[in-house]
């Protein structure tokens, strides 16, 4: 076999037919097929694990599989010895001590180090520097934007954030939302007829589960499978809706995002008009700030919060604003370069510049003085 050291015009051009292939995969809102997954799992379970098939418990969203889990954890007592030893303590520390060496030892090493190692071998340097160059641009960086930052990512911040010590970690996989990875090591296979051997068999696997369900939930005979989101509804590559949900599940459970920041409900389905500018002032997160700001609209929160310019430079004004406590305080107000959105801070009471108040921010945060 001749070595390959660039990508052809035609498989280049497929390539982005192929990005846009696993981009649809990822953000896939059909009904889980529930069959096809359940056969690959099984496969797992049986090939990797050395496991019988397990009781297949399917669930309408990750939120409902955090529900299961918690419920089953309370109902202990009431369930088989073998299944409550595997559901203790959160799941995750005992499923490394008993399923550790057959599924992440084997699972990630066999797919994931050895599979990168094989398609190496395969390809030689050459390719592989030229091959990493045209997938990372086109396979992970892009779907990995849409599927890893906007999707996988926020769904576990926001189970934490809402469901705490009852979220584990170190037991799941993403089904769809692993596209952007399944697509890296699939092209070469797929598309250059490398043969990657037996890894390549487990490779169909993950790929057939990107195409069946959503997150995945390893267990000593029970797994827990959900299934896909209702609907994803994004900006170019960020998760973005500005009347309801930008990611809904079947059960309702879903996310609010504005521009890709995580907002409450309320920020996102209240109508702008009647969203009090107060919040502004009173949410301390800056990026859910900027978006309320960005919604509302910067000239009217400096209206309502009868804001006096005491100083400016270039894009930058200090204002102090009534917050309907008898007392004035000093926001910068900037705007951000990168996206034309302006930004309101509050600063130190004493800052009576535009100068003033960058040195006390930027000491505070530990950016340079940006004053041009």
């Amino acid at each position: 076999m001749s070595k390959i050291v660039k990508l052809t015009e035609m498989q280049e051009q497929e390539l982005i037919r192929f990005r846009d292939k696993w981009l649809s995969i990822g953000l896939c809102c059909d009904p889980a097929d529930k069959k096809n997954a359940e056969i690959q799992l099984t496969a797992i379970y049986s090939t990797l694990l050395g496991k019988p098939k397990p009781v297949y418990w399917w669930v309408s969203s990750p939120w409902m599989a955090m529900m299961v889990v918690s419920i089953l954890k309370k109902c202990g007592a009431n369930l088989g010895a073998n299944l409550r030893a595997n559901l203790r303590a959160n799941l995750g520390d005992n499923l490394r001590a008993n399923l550790g060496a057959n599924l992440w030892d084997n699972l990630w090493d066999n797919l994931w180090a050895n599979l990168g190692a094989n398609l190496r071998a395969n390809l030689g340097d050459n390719l592989w520097a030229n091959l990493w160059a045209n997938l990372r641009d086109n396979l992970r960086a892009n779907l990995g934007a849409n599927l890893w930052d906007n999707l996988r990512a926020n769904l576990g911040a926001n189970l934490r954030a809402n469901l705490g010590g009852n979220v584990f970690r170190g037991t799941d996989f993403f089904g769809q939302f692993d596209a952007h990875w399944v697509a890296f090591y699939l092209f070469p296979q797929e598309i250059l007829k490398i043969n990657y051997g037996t890894y390549g068999e487990q490779l169909l696997w993950f790929v057939e589960l990107a195409k069946s369900c959503n997150w995945i939930w390893f267990y000593d005979g029970v797994c827990i499978v959900s299934d896909r989101p209702k609907h994803i509804k994004k900006k170019g590559i960020v998760l973005h809706n500005e009347t309801g949900s930008a990611v809904e599940f079947r059960d309702g459970y879903g996310l609010w995002a504005l521009n890709g920041v995580m907002m409450k409900r309320e920020y996102v389905e209240t109508p702008t008009e009647k969203l009090d500018v107060n919040l502004v002032v009173k949410e301390t997160n800056a990026e859910v700030r900027r978006e309320l700001v960005r919604k509302i609209g910067i000239d009217r929160v400096c209206m309502k919060l009868g804001a006096k310019v005491v100083d400016t430079s270039n894009d930058y004004s200090l204002l102090l604003l009534d917050l309907g406590d008898g007392r004035k305080r000093p926001y910068l107000k900037m705007r951000n370069p990168s996206i034309p959105v302006w930004h309101l801070e509050g600063v130190h009471p004493d800052c009576d510049t535009v100068e003033k108040a960058l040195n006390w921010r930027n000491q505070t945060t530990g950016k340079p003085q940006v004053l041009t």
